[in-house]
């Protein structure tokens, strides 16, 4: 190998080994903490963007009545789209729901991610999560908090 091509090589494998120290360094963009509540149900946790393009959503869902009715999560990507003179936040890009029913088990944790790449068009220029948090009703309107509405990312 000559002496350029070596060189060449070295430069690149630590172009390389220093992006991935970076990325892996910086893992969220941003993080935005939040917690709703409504009559028998409540749900915390946080919101960030992490450096490889996947927003991460960590939670914890809990039944505070425990009377075998069902407290529910539901969460869904949202992005904004620009085109011409038109511009609109558009939803259920990608809607995420987890129930817990029951006195058995008052408490559900979990993270649930979202690949902005796959939900993003040409005209997309943001991105952001809204979430609320509800108590199943039977028969009637579900009791649900106020919507949590995450900071946008610029795409």
């Amino acid at each position: 190998m000559n002496k350029r091509l070596r060189t060449s090589a070295v430069l690149g494998a630590t172009a390389s080994s220093l992006a991935v120290g970076l990325l892996a360094a910086s893992p969220a963009l941003a993080s935005s903490g939040w917690s709703r509540s409504t009559t028998g149900a409540s749900a915390s946790g946080s919101v960030y963007l992490s450096s490889n393009g996947y927003i991460h959503l960590p939670y914890t869902l809990d039944d505070t009545k425990a009377d075998g009715d069902c407290a529910y999560l539901y969460a869904e990507l949202q992005k904004y789209d620009e085109f011409g003179s038109y511009s609109a936040w558009v939803g259920g890009v990608g809607e995420k729901r987890v129930e817990l029913c029951g006195a058995s088990a008052p408490v559900k944790q979990g993270t649930w991610y979202w690949s902005v790449g796959s939900a993003v068009d040409p005209f997309t220029t943001k991105v952001r999560i809204s979430l609320k948090v509800c108590r199943d009703v039977p028969q009637d309107f579900d009791n649900c908090s106020s919507v949590y509405i995450s900071p946008s990312w610029n795409v």
